[in-house]
Formats: structure tokens, sequence, C-alpha cells
């Protein structure tokens, strides 16, 4: 039979628990300790509020400090040459830290979640800015990346949404997926020419980005890379890219101008649809397809230079075009799928130069009220 007071003595025993954890305290780092690791059960105390760390450590190892809430201080020391993945994720207060030269590695997702951190320095010595590291930080505004440095990974400064500024060093090569998506104060970014690959959604949802340099290096645009950057003005993408992914520039409003090198080869569906301030488009030679609702939406459309290369034109690829009023379809194409020119409705002239096109699917021009002769007169729609 239990005691009658033991859920008294529970009771005051959380409460004396939880009184503890609320009191500030500043936690210091015996001399001689060479590492710090979660088994030294810092992780989740919500009462530190500072950290002394000295100058024999080496090492602080995964979620050592993480979900530490109430931490605003802490000073790294010179002899530091590793910190562990997530070690101060969750540590909502740390509002800025530098991390010193002597640290060659920083792990995935290290300062995830540090919503008030502001400022924070890279040291010189980091090849690697790895998976989700400062994912989360929505105070943080601007970064600089060392010299050093070739990768920027996944989900990097994913929806730190108050950043402005980056520097990219001439030493990245490869701009991994995510890494600035839903940055949404970041305003123009200049990617070096050292930079091969940017991964797909990287930077989606940057609503305040006008002007973007693409480096000459790249030989692809992947999905989603610029989706709904909807204050994008202008874009110049490279010769040496060949493929342009599919809705790589989906929903870029503001997106006046496009000029697409003549490596292209390929333009994904849905690539440029929804930019409706676009004015004009050159289709360069090397591509032979124009797929489905590329041009899908781009209601400013007026002027758009289809390529002695095309053999075919996908469903609904210029649908909703409203200021197209003239297109001349090259001897070349062979096809023309359903709705393709769909309410294009002041679309007054087809020219096509062949005639004997072998097939124009039924309601490719459907909705276009001001197209009165159909070159392909005599030729069944199928």
């Amino acid at each position: 039979m239990s005691h009658p007071n033991i859920k008294h003595l529970i009771i005051l025993s959380c409460f004396l628990t939880v009184a503890s954890n609320s009191v500030a305290r500043e936690v210091v780092i015996p001399e001689g300790t060479v590492e710090i690791t979660i088994e030294d059960g810092y992780a989740g105390d919500e009462s530190i509020t500072s950290v002394v760390i000295p100058n024999s450590v080496v090492a602080i190892g995964e979620l050592s400090f993480s979900d530490c809430t109430n931490l605003t201080d802490i000073k790294l020391p010179d002899s530091l040459e590793s910190i562990g993945g997530l070690a101060f994720t969750g540590c909502e207060k740390l509002k800025s830290i530098t991390i010193p030269h002597t640290v060659r590695e920083i792990g995935v997702g290290t300062f995830e979640g540090c919503v008030s951190l502001k400022s924070v320095t890279l040291p010189h010595a980091l090849t690697a800015v790895r998976n989700n590291l400062f994912m989360g930080c929505t105070s943080l505004k601007s970064i600089v990346i060392p010299e050093r440095v070739v990768r920027i990974g996944k989900s990097a400064f994913a929806e730190c949404r108050n950043l402005k500024s980056i520097i990219i060093a001439p030493s990245v090569k490869k701009i991994e997926s995510m890494a600035f998506i839903d940055c949404k104060n970041l305003i123009d970014i200049h990617i070096p020419n050292s930079v091969t690959t940017i991964g797909d959604w990287a930077f989606n949802g940057c609503d305040r980005l006008t002007t973007i340099t693409l480096p000459d290096s790249i030989t692809k645009i992947e999905p989603f890379t610029f989706f709904r950057c909807v204050k994008l003005k202008e874009v110049n993408i490279p010769k040496a890219v060949t493929q342009i992914g599919y809705d790589a520039f989906e929903d870029c409003g503001s997106l006046v101008a496009v000029h697409i090198g003549e490596g292209v080869t390929q333009i994904g569906k849905w690539a440029f649809k929804g930019c409706k301030s676009l004015k004009k488009v050159n289709i360069p030679q090397s591509v032979t397809h124009i797929k489905d609702n590329t041009f899908d939406g781009c209601t400013a459309l007026s002027k758009v230079t289809l390529p002695d290369s095309l053999t075919a034109i996908g469903y609904e690829a210029f649908k909703s075009c409203q200021k197209l009023t003239t297109i001349t379809i090259p001897r070349s194409v062979e096809f023309i799928d359903l709705y393709a020119f769909e309410g294009c409705i002041q679309l007054k002239e087809v020219k096509m130069l062949n005639p004997h096109i072998i097939e124009v699917k039924k309601d490719a021009f459907k909705g276009c009220p001001k197209l009165k002769a159909r070159p392909w007169e005599g030729q069944r729609e199928k």
C-alpha cells in the first residue's frame, strides 16, 4: 500500500525541478576538457544563459547545447576545431556568435531554429556549409561565405526570412536544393563563375529578389529554381545552359525580359507559366519542342520568335497570351497540340510556313475570336 503523502512528495519534487531549471545560470566548462558531448547534460537545459569554454576544448559534439532556449552568450575558444550537427539547434535567444578560424567542420543543422541569431562569422578554414545549417534563422540579415567553401548544402539558409545580402566566395562550386528557399527579403545575389550546379527549389519563394546574375559555368536550371520569385524582373540564361527545368520561373509575375542562351535545347513544362509581365521571348534555334503550358498565362506576351528547329508545340503552350496578335509557325513544325493557343484573344494572324502541317489538334486555337483565316484551311483538324 502506498504512503498517503507519496503523491504530494512527487508533486513537490516536480515543482523543485521546474523551479531550479528556471534560475538563470552560467556554465563554466572545466579546464582540461577536450570535447563537450550530449552526455554532459547541457542539452535542453532552459536555465543556461551563458557558457564559458576553455582553450582546451577542440570539439563540441552533436546536440551538445540543443534547445538551450535561454542561451544568449557563448564564446568559442581558439582551440576549437569542430562543431557537431545540431549542436546549437533551438537556441532561440542566441543573437550572435563568432566561430574561430581554427574550426574546419560545422555539422548539419548546427544553428537550425536559432530565431534570434542576427550575425555570425564563419571561419576561413570551412570547406562546406552543411545542410540545414542556418535553416529557420529568421533574424539573420547577412552572411559572408568564406573563400575555401565549395558547397552550400540543402536548405542551408532556408526560411531565413530577413536575410538581405549574401556574399558567395569564388570557391563555391555547388548550391544545393532549397539552399535559399523562402528567403523573403533577399534582394539581389551574385553567383560566381565557379558555380556549376544550382539545385532545384534553390531560390523558390524569394519574394523580393529583383536581380540575379547566373554564371556562364552552369549547364542546367533545375525545376522550381526561381518559382514564385514575384519581383524578379530580368534573367539572362547563359550560353552553356542546355536545359531549363519544369516550373523553373513559374509565377515570376514581374519578369519582363528573359534572354535564352543559344545552347538551350529543352525548356520544361510550366517553365514560364504565369509570368504575366513577360513581353517578348526569342526561342533559340536549338529547341525542337515547346512543351505543355510553357508560356501559359503570360498575359503581356506580345512577341514570340519560334526557331526553324521547332517540330512540336505542346498542350496549352501559349494559352491565355492575351496580347499576342501574330505568330509565325516555322516550316519545321509537324504538330500543334490541344489548346496550344487557347484564349489568345488578340490573335489576328497565324503565318504558317508549312500549310501541310501533319497534325493540328482540335481546338488548338480555341477562344481566338479575332483569328479569321486559318492557313491550314482544307486540312482537317485532328
